[in-house]
């Protein structure tokens, strides 16, 4: 695998990390309630804690999806590479 491939595949799953991220994060959100949403996330005043929960879950998403987007991505060009060497080899 060239360098271009590999920035491709780093910035397609960073593009779509950030999306999945941006797009779980609405969706939880939008589940909260206002007073919800006004609270501060601390620790010391047991406050926040499901703001909080969406936080990490919507951060979980994007890895998430990071991940499954680079590992397509990765199937992706050996696939297309064995093709490429396959159809070099029946034209020799």
């Amino acid at each position: 695998m060239n360098k271009t491939q590999k920035y491709i595949i780093l910035i397609a799953s960073l593009l779509i990390a950030i999306l999945a991220y941006f797009v779980a994060i609405h969706c939880l959100y939008s589940d909260l309630s206002a007073w919800q949403l006004s609270q501060n996330v601390s620790f010391e005043d047991n406050t926040g804690s499901t703001k909080f929960a969406a936080q990490i879950n919507s951060i979980t998403i994007g890895g998430l999806g990071f991940i499954v987007t680079a590992i397509l991505f990765l199937i992706k060009f050996k696939i297309s590479k064995k093709k490429i060497e396959k159809e070099l080899e029946e034209k020799k």
